[in-house]
């Protein structure tokens, strides 16, 4: 994984970074041996010569990347100008090795996530947030001339933007091409479905169809590409925890139900004609039925060892 900017890493030092900063910094440590001793080596740095630099009224100036050769600008006090020349020489020597390495294509890099979801923040300031059972790799060079990563599983995306690199996400035989959004990528066993809360997303396969998504507007690819008209707010549940019916006919509010409690609901065919209207925040599946089955007025089997529900009127 690349290092983040330098001015990134010197407000992390001085406590001053942000939780999206610190997010990028914990990721970079955490992916690597060989990152933990650089982050080390510039917190020795930073500790020996780094925190004098206030001392003596040396500032450098904020648009600057710290540490990037040659491109410290200084203010200092003409007095101490003989001490200000040592610590630069200091800090561009003990920099020129990491400034060469700088250069070099980082390899690819995969992450995996756990059962209960992973949040992952790369080098270009992208936020994905993978489903459980999912995973992603960026390929080798990211974010150096070029943003492309693979995608295994469902995961939400929050591109930032960079209009001279796309962010290009390959998914199967799907390739997702944007610049700067956010948008949910659900693939099952006979569709996969490209959902998008903001920006502009352009959307190709295999066979070199290709067509183009708006905001609140879905992409549904099966044997062919289809565009639906809307968003479910009900497919981003499994990061939510939110689950929204208006006016939801039952039997697609108990498919809702099953995929993301992973259980089995078997309801009679008077129950799944009705209607419901309700949202359901860190619920339990057991409560959420419940307040069904009052609305309703009927009754819920629970078979505990196989996590089936049985609706009976």
């Amino acid at each position: 994984m690349k290092r983040p900017e330098y001015h990134i890493i010197v407000k992390y030092l001085k406590v001053q970074a942000s939780e999206v900063e610190q997010g990028r910094i914990f990721n970079w440590i955490s992916s690597s041996d060989a990152n933990q001793m650089e982050f080390l080596k510039l917190k020795e740095i930073w500790d020996n010569y780094g925190q004098h630099h206030e001392n003596y009224a040396i500032k450098v100036q904020p648009q600057t990347i710290i540490g990037r050769l040659g491109e410290y600008q200084f203010k200092a006090n003409r007095l101490i100008l003989k001490v200000a020349a040592v610590l630069f020489l200091l800090v561009v020597s003990s920099l020129a090795i990491i400034q060469i390495v700088q250069n070099i294509k980082p390899d690819e890099v995969s992450y995996a996530s756990s059962k209960n979801g992973k949040e992952i923040w790369l080098e270009d300031g992208s936020l994905i947030v993978l489903k459980a059972g999912s995973s992603i790799k960026t390929m080798a060079g990211f974010n150096i001339d070029q943003r492309n990563i693979e995608l295994q599983g469902e995961a939400y995306f929050k591109v930032a933007k960079d209009k001279e690199k796309p962010f290009i996400i390959r998914n199967g035989s799907l390739t997702i091409t944007v610049l700067g959004t956010s948008f949910l990528i659900s693939p099952s066993a006979h569709k996969t479905a490209i959902s998008l809360f903001e920006g502009k997303v352009n959307v190709s396969t295999s066979f070199n169809e290709k067509i183009s998504l708006n905001p609140n507007q879905t992409a549904i690819y099966t044997k062919e590409m289809t565009i639906r008209d809307s968003v479910d707010p009900n497919d981003l549940s499994w990061y939510s925890n939110t689950l929204i019916f208006n006016r939801e006919v039952m039997y697609k509010v108990i498919e809702t139900l099953e995929r993301h409690y992973e259980v089995t609901i078997s309801v009679p065919q008077e129950v799944s004609m009705k209607y419901l209207t309700a949202t359901f925040q860190n619920q339990s599946i057991d409560e959420v039925l419940e307040v069904i089955a009052d609305i309703h007025d009927f009754k819920v089997i629970n078979n505990l060892q196989n996590k089936n529900y049985t609706i009976k009127k």
